[in-house]
Protein backbone atom coordinates (compact mmCIF):
# COMPACT_ATOMS: atom_id res chain seq x y z
CA UNK A 1 0.00 0.00 0.00
CA UNK A 2 1.20 3.63 -0.27
CA UNK A 3 3.63 4.66 2.19
CA UNK A 4 2.10 7.83 3.06
CA UNK A 5 -0.77 6.11 4.58
CA UNK A 6 -0.57 4.38 8.26
CA UNK A 7 -2.69 0.97 8.40
CA UNK A 8 -4.02 0.05 11.65
CA UNK A 9 -5.83 -2.62 13.22
CA UNK A 10 -8.81 -3.02 15.79
CA UNK A 11 -9.98 -6.47 17.37
CA UNK A 12 -13.26 -6.24 18.37
CA UNK A 13 -15.54 -9.24 20.63
CA UNK A 14 -17.44 -12.67 20.02
CA UNK A 15 -20.89 -12.78 19.99
CA UNK A 16 -21.92 -12.45 23.40
CA UNK A 17 -19.32 -10.27 24.44
CA UNK A 18 -19.62 -6.95 26.48
CA UNK A 19 -16.17 -5.57 25.55
CA UNK A 20 -15.48 -2.85 23.09
CA UNK A 21 -12.36 -1.88 21.44
CA UNK A 22 -11.41 1.76 21.30
CA UNK A 23 -8.58 4.11 20.84
CA UNK A 24 -7.82 7.93 19.88
CA UNK A 25 -5.77 8.93 16.95
CA UNK A 26 -5.27 12.48 15.78
CA UNK A 27 -6.53 13.18 12.29
CA UNK A 28 -3.56 15.65 11.28
CA UNK A 29 -5.89 18.58 11.48
CA UNK A 30 -3.34 21.85 12.37
CA UNK A 31 0.30 22.12 12.03
CA UNK A 32 1.09 21.26 15.85
CA UNK A 33 -0.89 18.16 15.93
CA UNK A 34 1.62 15.07 16.30
CA UNK A 35 3.96 17.34 18.38
CA UNK A 36 0.31 18.04 20.58
CA UNK A 37 -0.32 13.91 20.24
CA UNK A 38 2.84 12.94 21.13
CA UNK A 39 3.76 14.80 24.17
CA UNK A 40 3.13 11.90 26.86
CA UNK A 41 2.42 9.41 24.09
CA UNK A 42 4.86 6.93 22.54
CA UNK A 43 4.64 7.64 18.66
CA UNK A 44 4.21 4.20 18.02
CA UNK A 45 1.37 3.27 20.58
CA UNK A 46 -0.91 0.92 20.41
CA UNK A 47 -4.58 1.04 18.83
CA UNK A 48 -6.90 -1.90 19.74
CA UNK A 49 -4.19 -4.87 19.08
CA UNK A 50 -2.37 -3.04 16.75
CA UNK A 51 -0.26 -0.09 16.06
CA UNK A 52 0.09 3.13 13.54
CA UNK A 53 3.37 3.62 11.33
CA UNK A 54 4.66 7.19 11.63
CA UNK A 55 1.63 8.26 13.70
CA UNK A 56 1.05 9.18 17.03
CA UNK A 57 -2.18 7.55 18.79
CA UNK A 58 -3.25 6.82 22.15
CA UNK A 59 -3.44 3.95 24.10
CA UNK A 60 -6.42 2.30 25.78
CA UNK A 61 -5.14 3.32 28.93
CA UNK A 62 -5.87 7.23 27.42
CA UNK A 63 -9.71 6.92 25.99
CA UNK A 64 -11.12 8.52 28.91
CA UNK A 65 -9.21 11.41 28.70
CA UNK A 66 -11.26 13.87 27.81
CA UNK A 67 -7.45 15.79 26.61
CA UNK A 68 -7.28 12.87 23.81
CA UNK A 69 -11.08 14.29 22.77
CA UNK A 70 -10.17 18.13 22.44
CA UNK A 71 -10.81 20.00 19.15
CA UNK A 72 -14.27 21.03 17.53
CA UNK A 73 -16.26 18.19 15.83
CA UNK A 74 -17.57 18.78 12.41
CA UNK A 75 -20.77 18.07 11.43
CA UNK A 76 -20.84 16.38 7.81
CA UNK A 77 -21.36 18.56 5.06
CA UNK A 78 -22.58 18.42 1.51
CA UNK A 79 -19.43 15.86 0.10
CA UNK A 80 -18.00 19.06 -2.14
CA UNK A 81 -17.77 20.72 0.18
CA UNK A 82 -14.40 21.74 2.33
CA UNK A 83 -14.54 20.67 6.42
CA UNK A 84 -13.12 23.68 8.10
CA UNK A 85 -10.83 23.08 10.82
CA UNK A 86 -9.53 25.48 13.72
CA UNK A 87 -6.72 23.27 15.40
CA UNK A 88 -6.07 19.76 16.41
CA UNK A 89 -8.39 17.58 16.48
CA UNK A 90 -8.28 13.71 17.68
CA UNK A 91 -10.48 11.35 16.49
CA UNK A 92 -11.80 7.87 18.37
CA UNK A 93 -12.27 4.97 17.06
CA UNK A 94 -14.50 2.20 19.01
CA UNK A 95 -14.75 -1.42 17.28
CA UNK A 96 -17.34 -4.09 18.67
CA UNK A 97 -19.44 -6.93 18.45
CA UNK A 98 -21.90 -6.55 20.84
CA UNK A 99 -25.19 -7.94 19.80
CA UNK A 100 -27.12 -8.85 22.92
CA UNK A 101 -27.25 -12.41 24.03
CA UNK A 102 -27.43 -14.93 20.73
CA UNK A 103 -30.03 -12.68 18.98
CA UNK A 104 -26.97 -11.33 16.85
CA UNK A 105 -29.41 -8.19 16.85
CA UNK A 106 -28.90 -4.76 18.57
CA UNK A 107 -32.83 -4.70 19.68
CA UNK A 108 -32.14 -5.06 23.45
CA UNK A 109 -30.74 -1.89 23.48
CA UNK A 110 -27.61 -3.16 25.80
CA UNK A 111 -24.72 -2.56 22.71
CA UNK A 112 -26.81 0.82 21.62
CA UNK A 113 -26.06 2.19 25.13
CA UNK A 114 -22.38 0.79 25.10
CA UNK A 115 -21.84 2.78 22.20
CA UNK A 116 -23.67 5.78 22.94
CA UNK A 117 -21.27 5.83 26.06
CA UNK A 118 -17.67 5.51 24.48
CA UNK A 119 -18.96 7.97 22.29
CA UNK A 120 -17.10 7.27 18.90
CA UNK A 121 -16.05 9.23 15.98
CA UNK A 122 -15.63 6.06 13.79
CA UNK A 123 -17.33 2.75 14.87
CA UNK A 124 -16.36 -0.53 13.41
CA UNK A 125 -20.12 -2.34 13.98
CA UNK A 126 -20.36 -5.92 14.00
CA UNK A 127 -24.03 -7.96 13.11
CA UNK A 128 -25.34 -5.04 12.32
CA UNK A 129 -29.46 -6.13 12.88
CA UNK A 130 -32.15 -3.80 14.41
CA UNK A 131 -35.98 -4.95 13.98
CA UNK A 132 -36.66 -5.35 10.63
CA UNK A 133 -33.67 -3.72 8.87
CA UNK A 134 -35.49 -1.30 7.28
CA UNK A 135 -33.70 2.36 5.77
CA UNK A 136 -36.10 4.32 8.76
CA UNK A 137 -35.45 1.68 11.60
CA UNK A 138 -31.31 2.06 10.69
CA UNK A 139 -31.55 5.51 10.68
CA UNK A 140 -33.34 5.57 14.05
CA UNK A 141 -31.20 3.98 15.34
CA UNK A 142 -28.09 5.40 14.35
CA UNK A 143 -29.62 8.58 16.17
CA UNK A 144 -30.41 7.34 18.92
CA UNK A 145 -27.11 5.58 19.88
CA UNK A 146 -24.73 7.82 18.32
CA UNK A 147 -26.54 11.27 16.59
CA UNK A 148 -28.29 12.63 13.44
CA UNK A 149 -25.05 13.98 12.02
CA UNK A 150 -23.93 10.42 11.78
CA UNK A 151 -23.39 9.25 8.70
CA UNK A 152 -23.62 5.05 7.79
CA UNK A 153 -23.06 2.21 5.80
CA UNK A 154 -24.15 -1.14 5.99
CA UNK A 155 -22.85 -4.31 4.41
CA UNK A 156 -25.07 -7.24 3.37
CA UNK A 157 -26.00 -10.52 4.41
CA UNK A 158 -27.53 -12.36 7.72
CA UNK A 159 -24.95 -10.84 9.96
CA UNK A 160 -23.84 -7.63 8.06
CA UNK A 161 -21.00 -5.29 8.86
CA UNK A 162 -20.83 -1.42 9.24
CA UNK A 163 -19.24 1.56 9.41
CA UNK A 164 -21.02 4.71 11.45
CA UNK A 165 -19.04 8.24 10.99
CA UNK A 166 -19.08 11.39 12.71
CA UNK A 167 -17.87 12.79 9.51
CA UNK A 168 -19.06 12.51 6.05
CA UNK A 169 -18.72 9.44 4.02
CA UNK A 170 -17.53 10.60 0.68
CA UNK A 171 -17.76 6.21 -0.71
CA UNK A 172 -18.91 3.03 0.48
CA UNK A 173 -19.03 -0.25 -0.44
CA UNK A 174 -19.14 -4.18 0.28
CA UNK A 175 -15.98 -6.80 -0.51
CA UNK A 176 -16.63 -10.45 -0.57
CA UNK A 177 -15.66 -12.10 2.03
CA UNK A 178 -14.38 -15.76 0.01
CA UNK A 179 -14.73 -17.67 3.69
CA UNK A 180 -18.20 -16.86 4.33
CA UNK A 181 -21.14 -16.65 2.74
CA UNK A 182 -23.50 -14.47 5.53
CA UNK A 183 -21.66 -11.03 5.41
CA UNK A 184 -19.29 -9.02 3.27
CA UNK A 185 -16.37 -6.35 4.38
CA UNK A 186 -17.74 -2.98 5.06
CA UNK A 187 -16.04 -0.04 4.23
CA UNK A 188 -16.43 3.75 3.83
CA UNK A 189 -14.18 6.50 3.40
CA UNK A 190 -14.43 8.96 5.73
CA UNK A 191 -13.92 13.11 5.05
CA UNK A 192 -11.62 14.37 8.10
CA UNK A 193 -11.48 17.82 9.44
CA UNK A 194 -8.36 19.09 7.86
CA UNK A 195 -8.96 17.65 4.65
CA UNK A 196 -8.01 14.29 5.22
CA UNK A 197 -9.71 11.14 4.33
CA UNK A 198 -9.83 7.69 6.35
CA UNK A 199 -10.66 4.64 5.02
CA UNK A 200 -12.35 2.70 7.46
CA UNK A 201 -13.15 -1.13 7.15
CA UNK A 202 -15.36 -3.36 9.49
CA UNK A 203 -15.21 -6.69 9.56
CA UNK A 204 -15.98 -10.14 10.87
CA UNK A 205 -13.77 -13.56 10.57
CA UNK A 206 -14.28 -16.98 10.67
CA UNK A 207 -15.00 -17.59 14.29
CA UNK A 208 -13.87 -21.32 15.53
CA UNK A 209 -10.88 -23.21 15.33
CA UNK A 210 -10.24 -21.64 12.00
CA UNK A 211 -6.92 -20.30 12.07
CA UNK A 212 -6.33 -21.35 8.34
CA UNK A 213 -10.03 -19.87 6.97
CA UNK A 214 -9.25 -16.40 8.75
CA UNK A 215 -5.86 -16.84 7.19
CA UNK A 216 -7.25 -16.91 3.85
CA UNK A 217 -9.71 -14.00 4.62
CA UNK A 218 -6.80 -11.56 5.60
CA UNK A 219 -5.15 -12.61 2.48
CA UNK A 220 -8.45 -11.50 0.34
CA UNK A 221 -8.73 -8.64 2.53
CA UNK A 222 -5.14 -7.35 1.97
CA UNK A 223 -5.81 -7.68 -1.86
CA UNK A 224 -9.24 -4.96 -1.48
CA UNK A 225 -7.23 -2.69 0.86
CA UNK A 226 -5.22 -1.83 -2.06
CA UNK A 227 -8.40 -0.75 -4.28
CA UNK A 228 -9.21 2.41 -2.02
CA UNK A 229 -6.89 5.00 -1.60
CA UNK A 230 -7.32 7.36 1.47
CA UNK A 231 -4.73 9.24 3.44
CA UNK A 232 -4.82 6.76 6.24
CA UNK A 233 -6.64 3.38 7.01
CA UNK A 234 -8.11 0.90 9.75
CA UNK A 235 -9.10 -2.48 9.86
CA UNK A 236 -11.20 -3.15 12.89
CA UNK A 237 -14.34 -5.47 13.87
CA UNK A 238 -14.37 -9.15 15.52
CA UNK A 239 -11.18 -10.97 14.23
CA UNK A 240 -11.89 -13.85 16.08
CA UNK A 241 -8.13 -14.69 16.25
CA UNK A 242 -6.60 -17.11 19.34
CA UNK A 243 -3.78 -14.83 20.03
CA UNK A 244 -1.68 -11.67 18.69
CA UNK A 245 0.53 -13.81 16.49
CA UNK A 246 -1.82 -15.66 14.81
CA UNK A 247 -1.25 -16.42 11.17
CA UNK A 248 -3.72 -14.07 9.48
CA UNK A 249 -2.86 -10.96 11.24
CA UNK A 250 0.62 -11.79 10.57
CA UNK A 251 -0.70 -11.75 7.15
CA UNK A 252 -2.47 -8.11 7.64
CA UNK A 253 0.79 -6.67 8.93
CA UNK A 254 2.05 -7.28 5.31
CA UNK A 255 0.18 -3.92 4.67
CA UNK A 256 -0.90 -2.56 8.07
CA UNK A 257 1.06 -2.28 11.49
CA UNK A 258 -0.56 -4.61 14.21
CA UNK A 259 2.46 -4.62 16.65
CA UNK A 260 2.35 -4.13 20.43
CA UNK A 261 1.44 -2.41 22.32
CA UNK A 262 -2.49 -3.45 22.71
CA UNK A 263 -5.03 -1.44 24.75
CA UNK A 264 -5.62 -3.02 27.81
CA UNK A 265 -7.99 -3.05 30.88
CA UNK A 266 -6.97 -0.95 34.31
CA UNK A 267 -5.93 -5.03 35.59
CA UNK A 268 -3.49 -5.07 32.53
CA UNK A 269 -5.92 -7.15 30.77
CA UNK A 270 -5.46 -7.28 26.50
CA UNK A 271 -7.90 -9.79 25.97
CA UNK A 272 -11.96 -8.83 24.96
CA UNK A 273 -13.76 -11.79 24.98
CA UNK A 274 -16.38 -12.86 26.80
CA UNK A 275 -14.52 -14.83 28.88
CA UNK A 276 -10.87 -12.88 28.83
CA UNK A 277 -9.08 -15.20 27.55
CA UNK A 278 -8.48 -14.59 23.61
CA UNK A 279 -7.73 -10.95 21.90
Amino acid sequence: MDSSRFGALTSGVVLTAMAVACSAIPTGCGPSQKQDATSDLDATAGLIDGSVRDAAIADASHVNDSAHLSGAHVSPVDAGLPIECTGPTTMRIVAGNITSGNSQSYDGGEGGRIFKALAGDVVLLQEFNVSNNSAAVIRSFVDRYFGAQYSYTRGTGDIPNGVISRWPILEQGTWIDPEVSNRTHAWAKVALPGGKTLLAVSVHLKAGSAALTRAAEARALNASLASVTADYSVVGGDFNTADHIEEALSILGSVLSVKSPYPADESGNDNTSANRSKP
